[in-house]
């Protein structure tokens, strides 16, 4: 069988590595076939859950904190919120269009208007919904992106 060397560079975020193997052809497309899907499937998350950390810590810590409590009985947490499991469905309106209501968090009545983020993307607002998933309620079913498109379809202009 004909064997050939091929340059396999392999990296991650602070340093690039590169690893001189020989390898026979069939053994090289199954490496590039595994690294790509492994490159793919934990990149992605990855990437996801660090813009919505990015997101969430520009456009939502200032008045939800960046440990997910809220601020006394100025601003709601989100973290430990039975809101959150109740509305979830909600969530993706409520980032974009803001909310006017008075709402009651684990029995805390919050009047403070939250103004909405309408520039986000509906990328952007699962990626915020996915790292606070993923931060503070880890047990919980996830919202993915076609849910939060069809939240997004049928929320009002102003919630």
């Amino acid at each position: 069988m004909h064997r050939a060397l091929y340059l396999v560079p392999l990296c991650n975020k602070s340093t690039k590595i590169l690893l001189f193997h020989t390898f026979t052809n069939y053994q090289m497309i199954q490496r590039i076939l595994y690294f790509s899907f492994m490159i793919i499937l934990l990149g992605c998350t990855s990437q996801n859950y660090d813009q919505g950390k990015t997101l969430y810590d520009s456009q939502c810590a200032s008045c939800h904190r960046s440990d997910g409590e809220g601020l006394a009985k100025l601003y709601p947490p989100i973290k430990g919120s039975d809101y959150w499991r109740e509305h979830l469905e909600d969530v993706p309106c409520i980032i974009r269009n803001g909310i006017s209501d008075t709402i009651t968090v684990n029995g805390v009545t919050f009047t403070t208007p939250m103004q909405g983020i309408p520039d986000l993307t509906e990328y952007e607002i699962a990626n915020i919904i996915s790292y606070i998933q993923h931060e503070w309620y880890p047990e919980d079913s996830k919202m993915d992106i076609s849910q939060v498109k069809k939240s997004l379809g049928n929320c009002k202009e102003v919630y």
